[in-house]
């Protein structure tokens, strides 16, 4: 499964130089996918330059935190028609979900999550707290509503990715949904080592969660040891207000890339003490280039902080002297020393790694859904439907464990009818999978109104046109409707014949290119030997007038005349047409519908098997003779010639004579027997359920 063509990352907005806005500019290259977003800060973010195929911005935006969710929830809803023609959508962020809706449906959504809303789960209290009292309230008012409108978004995810196993946690807790983590990347060659200066270096975004304050107040203590901060943010003019007077604490604010760069490499380590952070590059990045970190213990940062090692932790609930004493830990010398584990740590999360692991998860996320109709398996007397379904579902299960096999049973139904049509035409139409298989005619008309589902059906024969005689009004134009709907909607149509193929495009009009011939297969077992055999003749079948069983017991008459001692055994459920006078006739046993066990040992004991019908879907009874050691007596028709080859003895389906001729040929003339016999053991090695799937398989996936 290879990644989708028009892939379409969608991320809130641009407004940062942070590392979710990294990220996504690392994915898009990966995966040569396009970008949306609500918004581009010109000057603060990354110039749009990075992006490397098409940029979609949908609006500008608004310093009143309030004001810019509903602009943006608004703009996602209703401004991201664009996002229908793609067939891969990868979300981040929050407010960018309220755009899942315009996704095509059957189109893969994945969210890449960097945390739940903060303000509406985890951080909640936290912002409350901070707030005026009328604020707390529209807070209170506000924050139900945020939830239920993420919720909405989220919920239609196809699969969820977090950036961090306490990401993952917050998933669970709050939402109970389970996630993939995937860390976020670094690019390891941005940074490198360069030398060692006398400053520390704080380059997270300041804002009050990353507690670059706390970072300031504490080197106000520190007089003999120097501070940069090296980066901008809600926070900045507060920031710089507490370095003022201190010539020790320099704040740069917003700094191009090659300035950080020289920054991060000739520092001593960096400082990053944010608030439960959900995973945190910073610390990855000061690695990258041999710099250890001091963190604080909790978050993502204690996955990537290596206390000791790589970094140095204080408390979650610390005071502005553990910061301190951190520092003074902290020497050239100290972190001189972690320098090579710093490296080691950070190759550990490169862009390219993440990369690969994104597009496995891709890769199983747009594997496509496979639903089969499997509730003919659950028959108590299985005809060749049933027989088909059962060997060709068994035979699929081989090649993935993902099926959706919809039966009575996992979509239950108060009553027996109706099943095909209403319940599972409803589960098709509301939770549509990427194909759907009928081993039967039957596509649920209700399930025609879902258009990103491919059909797929098996038509068997079409004997309602051959022999109308053989079914109810309701059933010819049931079986008309639905032959006709396959035509018009299926994607693709198997047939087990040429024949039913060529019936299809004569009498329905079906474009040949969506005609998909797959023989049946079959699989047999050593016979027993034919001294073992009886004096009597085996038809296996429904037995019903589209078989012709009116001329083959007429022409066994003409045969039994002279071979009294001859029985001719018809085995089957009876069908429409049934007439009590085949059972009466003198030689002829009609045993009704018999168990698999019982069709073996009769295949085992006759001495030749006839299948003389009018019409026929595909003929099973014939590999069943040519497996068990039987000559075969056919009717001269297209669809057994092309199953039989040269192993049958065929006959006109309409002369008696010639049918009672055939029945005394394949008794009586041994060579003709051991030919038969011999030709259909080679003619059985061209029909095998193991090729079957195979095709199937193919059809189904292509």
């Amino acid at each position: 499964m290879s990644i989708p063509k028009k892939t379409l990352i969608i991320h809130d907005r641009f407004m940062f130089r942070g590392g979710a806005e990294r990220l996504i500019l690392n994915m898009a290259h990966g995966l040569n996918a396009d970008i949306a977003t609500g918004f581009w800060s010109e000057s603060e973010t990354f110039p749009k330059s990075d992006v490397p195929n098409k940029l979609f911005i949908l609006g500008n935006t608004s310093q009143k935190s309030g004001w810019r969710y509903a602009k943006f929830q608004f703009l996602f809803y209703f401004k991201t028609k664009f996002i229908h023609d793609y067939d891969l959508v990868i979300f981040s962020g929050n407010n960018c979900l309220s755009a899942a809706h315009n996704v095509r449906r059957g189109v893969k959504k994945i969210f890449y999550c960097h945390t739940p809303v903060r303000h509406a789960y985890d951080l909640k209290e936290y912002y409350l707290k901070n707030k005026v009292w009328w604020k707390r309230i529209i807070l209170n008012i506000f924050i139900p509503i945020s939830r239920l409108v993420y919720q909405y978004g989220f919920r239609q995810m196809d699969t969820v990715i977090a950036n961090s196993n306490n990401v993952k946690d917050r998933l669970m807790t709050y939402l109970k949904r389970d996630s993939i983590v995937i860390n976020c990347p670094i690019e390891t060659d941005k940074f490198t080592w360069a030398s060692q200066k006398d400053y520390y270096l704080s380059f997270a975004r300041v804002d009050k969660l990353k507690r670059v304050s706390d970072i300031v107040r504490a080197f106000q203590k520190l007089p003999d040891k120097k501070l940069i901060v090296a980066s901008g943010g809600d926070d900045l003019e507060n920031v710089k207000a507490l370095a003022s007077g201190h010539d020790n604490i320099k704040v740069l604010g917003w700094v191009d890339d090659k300035k950080l760069a020289e920054l991060v490499g000739n520092c001593i380590a960096s400082i990053y003490i944010p608030i439960d952070e959900d995973f945190g590059m910073t610390p990855l990045e000061s690695m990258s280039a041999g710099k250890p970190c001091i963190g604080v213990r909790e978050g993502g940062l204690k996955e990537t902080i290596i206390d000791g090692q790589t970094g140095k932790f204080i408390p979650a609930k610390y005071k502005i002297e553990d910061i301190i004493n951190a520092v003074n830990w902290m020497s050239k010398e100290k972190a001189l020393s972690m320098k090579e584990d710093c490296i080691a740590q950070a190759l550990k999360f490169s862009k390219e790694k993440f990369i690969e692991r994104i597009k496995n998860v891709i890769k199983k996320t747009t594997k496509k859904t496979i639903a089969i109709d499997a509730s003919r398996l659950q028959s108590d007397n299985p005809t060749g439907v049933e027989h088909y379904s059962t060997e060709i579902i068994n035979g699929l299960k081989q090649k993935s464990s993902d099926l959706i096999l919809y039966t009575p049973d996992n979509l239950s139904w108060p009553i027996k009818k109706l099943w095909s049509q209403l319940r599972l035409g409803f589960e098709l139409l509301l939770h549509p999978p990427d194909i759907f298989f009928t081993p039967s005619y039957i596509i649920p008309f209700i399930a025609l109104l879902n258009k990103s589902t491919k059909k797929i059906v098996i038509i068997h024969d079409i004997a309602f046109v051959h022999s109308p005689e053989s079914y109810s009004i309701f059933q010819r134009w049931l079986l008309n409707l639905s032959t006709a709907q396959a035509v018009r909607y299926a994607y693709k149509i198997i047939t087990p014949t040429r024949s039913t193929k060529d019936d299809l495009i004569k009498h329905f009009n079906c474009p040949k290119e969506k005609i998909e011939v797959t023989h049946f297969g079959y699989t047999y077992q050593t016979i027993s030997s034919s001294k073992l055999r009886k004096k009597q003749i085996l038809f296996l079948g429904r037995v019903e007038s589209k078989k012709n069983i009116d001329n083959l017991v007429k022409a066994f008459k003409i045969f039994y005349k002279n071979n009294p001692d001859y029985k001719l055994i018809l085995a089957g459920k009876k069908g429409v047409g049934y007439k009590d006078e085949w059972s009466r006739t003198d030689g002829v046993e009609y045993l009704g519908y018999i168990s698999e066990e019982k069709k073996q040992k009769l295949l085992q004991e006759s001495s030749g098997l006839a299948l003389v019908s009018k019409y026929e879907g595909f003929g099973i009874p014939v590999l069943e003779a040519f497996a068990s050691g039987l000559p075969v007596i056919a009717s001269d028709i297209a669809v057994l010639r092309e199953i039989g080859g040269n192993a049958c003895l065929y006959v006109s389906k309409d002369s008696v004579d010639d049918i009672a001729r055939g029945i005394d040929q394949i008794i009586k003339d041994l060579n003709l027997r051991d030919d038969l016999i011999a030709k259909g053991k080679i003619r059985l090695k061209d029909f095998n359920w193991t090729e079957c799937a195979d095709k199937t398989w193919h059809i189904l996936n292509n």
